[in-house]
């Protein structure tokens, strides 16, 4: 495709000179996404040295090729370092001739599926749906792992960029933040940004160290599945405990909580709960309850816990 392109926009621009019409006829080429790397997806492109893929919003997602040609009016060869989108309607063309020095914009912003990001050039803040938030300085090109996530160093940086998405999504069709959790994006952001995060959607469901959900609910470090109508929740071995959540669950308080469990040995857990707004789990939003196994530790009845 690419080398189709090349030809054919070669063709054009033949035809524009032999016309005497190059120098009043502006041509931008700009790419709409990077390469998908997915299994039965990937067509051989390569994003690297960028992190992630199509259907991500770090740079190898949303970050692609912009050339400009309009001979007499934009210098030849000209590289410009500013982040510039097509998609604001603001006029380039003061920017890339020098007239106007400043940034051409203030901040871009992206809302996709469980994912939203804001660039506020060089700081890029990133949410994945309720699962995490990155703060990045995209001042190099794999810049964007969860190893160089600034958030806890600079929180201020992180809420300031947090109120300007909101401002800005406040005035899109329909308004507000993403949806709250998409599978999708937890395997996109597990494979490529944060090895911490269950992958879910690639490879099987409930493999070791990945995500398993059942009808909406989703369960971290352990295998699930469906057996005799009950949830079978499996820790990974040596591995963190088992978390399991429903993001998708809402409920008008007051709310109690009645579980039938039945567990290998004596276990105890947490169950915690956030109200609408709150991006945290905040302290004294929780509840734990404890479980003691028989002499075969294995519990011989159903056991309810309702803390």
């Amino acid at each position: 495709m690419i080398a189709a392109m090349d030809e054919c926009l070669g063709q054009i621009r033949a035809k524009l000179r032999e016309m005497g019409q190059e120098e009043n006829t502006l041509i931008f080429y700009i790419g709409n996404n990077r390469a998908p790397l997915r299994p039965g997806a990937w067509n051989g492109s390569i994003n690297a040295p960028l992190v992630g893929e199509k259907g991500m919003l770090t740079d190898a997602g949303v970050r692609v090729p912009f050339v400009a040609a309009w001979p007499g009016t934009l210098p030849k060869g000209k590289v410009y370092d500013h982040p510039v989108t097509a998609l604001d309607g603001v006029n380039l063309i003061p920017y890339l001739t020098g007239k106007n020095e400043a940034p051409p914009h203030e901040a871009m912003f992206w809302r996709w599926r469980s994912q939203a990001a804001v660039l506020e050039f060089s700081w890029k803040l990133v949410h994945l749906g309720v699962e995490g938030r990155y703060l990045f300085k995209v001042t190099w090109p794999d810049c964007e792992l969860a190893v160089n996530n600034l958030i806890r160093q600079h929180p201020e940086i992180a809420a300031r960029l947090k109120e300007r998405f909101k401002q800005w999504s406040a005035t899109n069709k329909p308004p507000g933040p993403p949806e709250p959790h998409n599978a999708a994006g937890i395997t996109f952001f597990a494979d490529h940004v944060d090895k911490s995060l269950p992958s879910a959607g690639r490879r099987s469901k409930g493999e070791k160290g990945h995500a398993a959900a059942h009808d909406d609910r989703l369960c971290r470090n352990a295998r699930t599945a469906i057996k005799d109508g009950a949830l079978l929740i499996t820790p990974a071995a040596g591995g963190p405990p088992p978390f399991l959540t429903h993001s998708k669950l809402k409920l008008e308080g007051p709310v109690t909580v009645k579980m039938r469990l039945r567990a290998t040995g004596g276990k105890g857990g947490t169950i915690q709960w956030r109200s609408k707004g709150q991006n945290d789990f905040q302290s004294g939003q929780s509840v734990g309850f404890e479980l003691t196994a028989g002499e075969s530790r294995v519990l011989a009845d159903w056991k309810s816990a309702r803390p």
